[in-house]
């Protein structure tokens, strides 16, 4: 039995980290990592602002989301694990 772990630095974003995850599912992007029945994995999620977004914001802080660095991004998704 292995023990796999994906970490992502909270003080980045996904633009500044894209090998910790994708915008979107798509069979062309490859697994960041694979396992065995029995590994233990542990990845450490985005939320779906991108941190842009915490406790202290408030509703006319949604004008100022970004999108992959351009356009509000509303989806961040995890890298597929295989």
């Amino acid at each position: 039995m292995a023990s796999h772990e994906i970490r992502i630095d909270r003080s980045k974003t996904l633009l500044q980290e894209p090998s910790t995850g994708h915008n979107r599912w798509h069979p062309d992007i490859p697994p960041v990592v694979r396992c065995e029945p029995g590994d233990e994995v542990v990845l450490e999620v985005r939320d779906a602002l991108d941190g842009q977004a915490g406790p202290g914001s408030w509703p006319p802080a949604a004008t100022f989301l970004t999108l992959n660095g351009e356009l509000p991004q509303i989806t961040v998704a995890d890298r597929p694990a295989g």
